[in-house]
């Protein structure tokens, strides 16, 4: 049970990190002082949640083989919350611009 813990813990992280990354970009990409937009909170969440979730499932199904090094564990779960994360901000953003279009047109 310790690995699945691991598991969960670098999912968070990788969920975690990527939001870090993305809210760095628009600072460097920002011509003014930019605020903390609550859209990154909430994708945060929802992506957590979503990985968790999916992970758990996953564990039921296929636990992680006895015997694997922790290091590919922890670099999959990373990766795994860091997707996650970019698809749910994906989608989100690509669901506000239609929802911008519609309302400009």
């Amino acid at each position: 049970m310790e690995i699945e813990l691991i598991a969960l813990a670098f999912i968070v992280i990788g969920a975690i990190a990527q939001t870090v990354l993305q809210y760095c970009a628009k600072i460097l990409q920002a011509t003014e002082p930019i605020t903390f937009d609550a859209k990154y909170a909430a994708t945060l969440i929802i992506a957590i949640i979503l990985t968790i979730s999916g992970a758990l499932a996953v564990f039921m199904v296929w636990p992680i083989p006895v015997g694997l090094p922790v290091a590919y564990i922890i670099a999959a779960a990373f990766l795994a919350g860091f997707a996650v994360n970019v698809g749910t901000n994906l989608t989100l953003n690509t669901y506000q611009g239609i929802q911008e279009k519609k309302q400009g047109a």
